[in-house]
């Protein structure tokens, strides 16, 4: 069964692609063959409907103008750039004419939020830039505009890079809302939890690391890759609302391959128990066969899960997906 029909027109490596999508999609191919390229169109598509100005959406994610994100050729950027989705629930579709005309029409899911592949050193600057200020002169009118400020400068610096960080810290901050004071947001079987304390009247947030065996706690700057990334993608999973489209970059980062399975396997229940559409981008030929045999056990449907194999070459320069 297809949930969805996608389409992809003169968005950066993409000429024009029609496929489908799933509530769980793996994105597989070489290095720049146009996985993230895809992603991305993903989640502006669900992301831009919820947004005032597409412009502004498009340089968070890319850190370029809008005539950077259509596909270089025909003398220039080539025009219109199209995305668009069908499905049951609803069809959106965003048109770039021009580099000054946008156009949204219609939405088709909830919401949209991303993990990036550099998601751990997002949340490692943010806890090195709320570290600056001790924690006491936090509750000062001065101290919180010290780390109000810190955290603007960072984000003035790493504004001109083109990775979706703030986009990502801005879809991390929502999930984890501002009711919330300390509380956990993942445990993951042997190798501990994740806390999250909120700062009132700051956007910022502090994450521990609790050991499973000794219950100590250290800052996330101090913990281990693989926990911190498994307690976010779990707290995304967790946290979002049903009928969302979510981008996972690389979920295999970091990983010992025996929580990779579990991790998979969660992702998958999660995906189809609340109507997610989740697209996935790796390298990693495990996380196929983490997928085989959730089908394989009954967990989740031949149907749910769809796999692109992307290609690019200099006989045919513009990204092909094989399903």
């Amino acid at each position: 069964m297809t949930l969805i029909r996608f389409h992809v027109e003169n968005w950066r490596c993409v000429e024009r692609l029609d496929f489908e999508l799933s509530h769980i999609n793996i994105l597989i191919g070489p290095n720049s063959s146009g996985k993230s390229s895809l992603a991305h169109a993903a989640y502006v598509l669900a992301k831009a409907p919820m947004v005032k100005d597409v412009k502004e959406l498009l340089r968070g994610l890319y850190g370029l103008d809008v005539e950077f994100i259509a596909r270089a050729g025909c003398n220039g950027s080539c025009y219109p750039v199209v995305l668009g989705a069908e499905g049951c629930s609803g069809r959106v579709e965003l048109r770039v004419k021009s580099s000054t005309e946008v156009e949204v029409a219609g939405r088709l899911w909830s919401s949209g939020y991303m993990l990036p592949s550099q998601r751990i050193d997002y949340v490692r600057l943010l806890q090195f830039i709320q570290s600056i200020v001790r924690r006491e002169e936090l509750e000062t009118m001065t101290g919180r505009s010290a780390v109000s400020f810190l955290y603007s400068l960072a984000q003035m610096f790493i504004a001109g890079f083109p990775s979706p960080q703030l986009l990502f810290l801005d879809d991390l901050m929502k999930i984890m809302g501002p009711q919330r004071v300390v509380s956990e947001v993942a445990r993951f079987k042997d190798v501990g939890s994740l806390m999250l304390e909120l700062i009132p009247l700051l956007s910022m947030a502090s994450y521990k690391y609790v050991d499973p065996y000794t219950n100590i706690e250290l800052p996330a700057t101090a913990a281990p890759d693989g926990v911190i990334d498994l307690g976010l993608i779990e707290s995304f999973l967790l946290s979002i609302e049903p009928g969302s489209l979510m981008v996972v970059e690389e979920p295999e980062n970091h990983k010992h391959p025996i929580k990779l399975i579990e991790l998979i396997k969660f992702m998958s229940e999660k995906a189809v128990e609340k109507k997610l559409t989740l697209v996935v981008t790796t390298h990693n030929d495990l996380i196929l066969h983490s997928l085989a045999k959730t089908v394989e056990t009954g967990i989740i449907k031949p149907e749910n899960v769809t796999v692109h194999y992307l290609e690019r070459s200099s006989e045919k320069p513009w990204t092909t997906a094989r399903k």
